[in-house]
């Protein structure tokens, strides 16, 4: 399943598109260097971050920052399954309400890429988050909560490892109906070459159900690296 996807384009015809979408408002940036909107009943799951030239509001790139997985849920939370086919058709809705047109998808490059998996493990969830502790030689550490572990950016130019407990994350949703002992593997890419060995280039790749075996390969595989005591 995919996560969190950011689309990169210098496209001015689309920049200055998805700048005046009526449905956006400016929020903080993540540095001085972007000018930033979202979607106010969303947050950060669609978000636009417009990158400053010569500290102008003008633009030489955007990036949109979307979240399939929330969005199948009514950005809710990601604690369920989410299909190839479902995650396609998220995808593809988000694109369709930012007002990006199908010829248009090659125009938008990936450049950050997360993949992930929820499963439900026989062993204690608790038991099981405590016993991570490498990813080959990265170690992988305690982020925000006890029971959120992953590799440090420091540790690696081009990816993160992630586990969750995600059914305590949503101990207190039962509405949301995700089994307490729900266990989140994830690896964030950060670097458009790493993302283009997986056989993703453009925004037009996601839409491609032939690209979705290589992404559930690599989560498999980087489970393999992962030392769990």
């Amino acid at each position: 399943m995919l996560d969190f996807i950011k689309l990169r384009t210098y496209n001015q015809e689309l920049i200055n598109r998805v700048f005046l979408h009526p449905d956006f408002v400016k929020c903080k940036p993540k540095n001085n260097y972007y000018y930033s909107k979202y979607k106010k009943e969303i947050g950060e799951n669609l978000q636009l971050d417009f990158h400053k030239i010569n500290d102008f509001n003008e633009f030489d790139y955007v990036d949109l920052c979307i979240s399939p997985h929330y969005h199948f849920n009514n950005y809710l939370h990601n604690g369920n399954d989410l299909t190839p086919e479902n995650c396609i058709k998220s995808i593809f809705e988000i694109l369709d309400y930012l007002q990006i047109k199908s010829y248009e998808l090659d125009e938008l490059k990936v450049v950050n890429l997360e993949v992930g998996v929820n499963i439900i493990p026989e062993t204690d969830i608790k038991e099981l988050i405590n016993g991570i502790y490498y990813s080959k030689k990265t170690p992988i550490k305690v982020y925000e909560h006890p029971y959120n572990r992953r590799t440090e950016e420091k540790d690696s130019e081009f990816k993160i490892i992630k586990t969750y407990a995600k059914g305590l994350q949503f101990q207190d949703k039962p509405q949301f109906r995700i089994d307490i002992n729900t266990f989140r593997f994830e690896v964030k890419t950060k670097k458009h070459r790493k993302i283009k060995s997986l056989g993703i280039t453009t925004a037009k790749d996601l839409l491609n159900i032939a690209k979705y075996p290589r992404l559930a390969e690599e989560v498999i595989n980087e489970w393999q690296n992962v030392l769990l005591i």
